[in-house]
Parts: C-alpha cells; sequence; structure tokens
C-alpha cells in the first residue's frame, strides 16, 4: 500500500502596512516606502477601518528598535472585525525592539570604576527604573547604596 501525502506551502501574507525605523512617517506605508513609527502605522490602520475592511489586514515591522516617546494604547477601534483580523508582527527573521526608554550620552568618568552622566532636560516626575549600557542591564548608583528590601526576588 502506497500513501501519497501531498502539501501546498503557501508563503505568508503580504503585509498591508510596513514599518522600518529608517521609514518616514510622510511614506505611505508600503514596502518599498514603509512608515517610521508605530503611531503613523495605527493612525493608518484605524483609517482602514474606519473605511471597512473586507479582508484581514496585516502591519508588519521591519528589524530594528522602534523608540516611543509616549504610550502606544491599543484599543478596540485597533483590533479588526468579527470577520477580517487585524495583525501586527516582526518581519520573517526580524528581531523587533519597542522601547519607551530614554537615549542619553556624555559618559564621564567619576573615579573607583563609576561613570557619570548629565540627564538632559527631562520631566522632573520621570524616575527611570533600569539602565542599560551597550544592550546589557547596568546596576544604576544610589544613595544610600543599598534598599531596605529588595524590590523582587529571583526565583531559581
Amino acid at each position: 500500500m502506497t500513501t501519497l501525502l501531498c502539501m501546498t506551502l503557501l508563503a505568508a501574507p503580504s503585509a498591508d502596512v510596513h514599518v522600518a525605523p529608517n521609514g518616514r512617517d510622510s511614506n505611505p506605508g508600503t514596502a518599498a516606502r514603509p512608515f517610521a513609527t508605530l503611531a503613523k502605522a495605527q493612525e493608518a490602520v484605524r483609517a482602514k477601518l474606519k473605511a471597512g475592511l473586507t479582508q484581514d489586514l496585516s502591519v508588519q515591522l521591519a528589524a530594528g528598535t522602534y523608540e516611543l516617546s509616549e504610550p502606544l494604547v491599543f484599543t478596540p477601534a485597533d483590533g479588526g472585525t468579527e470577520a477580517h483580523a487585524v495583525t501586527w508582527s516582526a518581519a520573517p527573521g526580524a528581531t523587533v525592539v519597542v522601547s519607551g526608554g530614554r537615549r542619553f550620552g556624555g559618559w564621564q568618568p567619576a573615579g573607583n570604576g563609576l561613570w557619570t552622566a548629565q540627564l538632559p532636560d527631562l520631566d522632573p516626575d520621570w524616575y527611570p527604573r533600569q539602565l542599560f549600557v551597550n544592550g546589557r542591564r547596568a546596576i544604576r548608583a544610589r544613595w544610600p547604596n543599598a534598599d531596605a528590601q529588595p524590590a523582587y526576588r529571583s526565583v531559581k
């Protein structure tokens, strides 16, 4: 007895809206001319939803880091319809980072293996909780140099 297995491999559906860190928000959001920000892509998706979806909608993010200056809030207005979904995804094989962090530089040695940097004019209520240096999490200096109680414990 011979069993024959037939498979059809389908290519991933093409995206309707494209975003890339090197794009421009004045672009039309195509693969050749992507948007630069997630907020602009969200605006374009909402316009397509308002016009009425006739098929599923895909937003594809090119590899890179997308820095947010304010929260990106998704509501039911972003979620598609009962008949057609809206999907946000990284491009195949791409690594995408969405970051609400703030970059600053001007680091200077402060002696004893310590470094210091002057923060730019920021909201006085802003209090950074994490510090990353060259992609690695670093310990923030503080006084006193100890916590009364650990903010969290690692589970092993």
